[in-house]
């Protein structure tokens, strides 16, 4: 009976072993209404035993979530885009960590530095400065990102 309230892809995922355990299960489901909308809910739910330690009812709480539901698939889709973006760019984009390991480049990293992305990740920044130019760079500041000084 409470499953013509659920989406039908969030039914029966498993939480039922969960409740039968005495767990708290959360999960955020998107609710239907009558008139065929939907909104997203976080609920948590713990079952109701019986004497005979079997289950006799759930008790639960729910709260609105959709605004976050929201924000989450706009960033989502912004994410997505920064990727097409930086994929089809010839910029070299790095990201480094607060010691100048790098973490994270655009493949075109290949075609500006000869180096592939697997080779340019776990290293410092300077590994990759011309040995005359080191003492000219400063390249890691207190937060981590790589410039120029002079």
């Amino acid at each position: 009976m409470a499953d013509e309230f659920l989406d039908p892809a969030q039914v029966g995922n498993g939480n039922e072993v969960r409740l039968r355990r005495s767990e708290v299960v959360a999960m955020c489901v998107e609710m239907r209404y009558a008139d065929g909308g939907t909104r997203w809910v976080e609920n948590r739910i713990v079952a109701v035993f019986g004497p005979a330690g079997e289950v006799v009812g759930y008790a639960g709480v729910g709260r609105d979530i959709e605004a976050q539901a929201a924000t989450e698939r706009e960033l989502v889709e912004r994410r997505q885009r920064m990727a097409v973006l930086l994929e089809r760019g010839s910029d070299v984009v790095v990201e480094g960590d607060n010691r100048g390991v790098i973490v994270w480049c655009t493949d075109s990293v290949t075609d500006f530095l000869r180096w592939s992305p697997s080779e340019v990740i776990g290293r410092e920044v300077v590994a990759f400065v011309h040995p005359d130019d080191v003492g000219a760079a400063d390249c890691v500041d207190d937060v981590g990102a790589a410039h120029l000084v002079g």
